[in-house]
């Protein structure tokens, strides 16, 4: 692989993704642009979330769309590393014209984090 296109690739993971401790560092520095969305199934949100987060299962996105504020950067989360949901659904904000980041490691890498 061309050398460059992996250091764009990078580039552009680093701009898109945030770790936990960037997510809470954000937040605790009082910046209020930011809307946490829980992608998973409404059931595992009840079992525990990620605070303020709001719950849009992924495959409803589309349909619920006006329930996503604008103007803020949308931080897209589900399970954990090996779940795509919150990419999909990254993809799909994305399309309609959302600034999106994806948060890595999910609600598992946030409570592994012990946030």
């Amino acid at each position: 692989m061309d050398p460059k296109m992996l250091e764009l690739y990078f580039k552009y993971k680093l701009e898109t993704e945030w770790g936990p401790y960037d997510l809470k560092n954000y937040i605790e520095s009082g910046k209020t642009n930011v809307v946490l969305l829980d992608v998973r199934r409404s059931g595992e949100y009840e079992e525990g979330h990620i605070p303020n987060a709001l719950n849009i299962p992924v495959g409803e996105i589309d349909v619920r769309i006006k329930e996503i504020p604008t103007g803020k950067y949308v931080v897209c989360y589900s399970n954990g590393t090996g779940c795509t949901l919150s990419t999909h659904a990254a993809m799909s904000l994305a399309k309609h014209g959302y600034l999106v980041k994806e948060l890595t490691g999910g609600i598992e890498g946030w409570m592994r984090a012990g946030l």
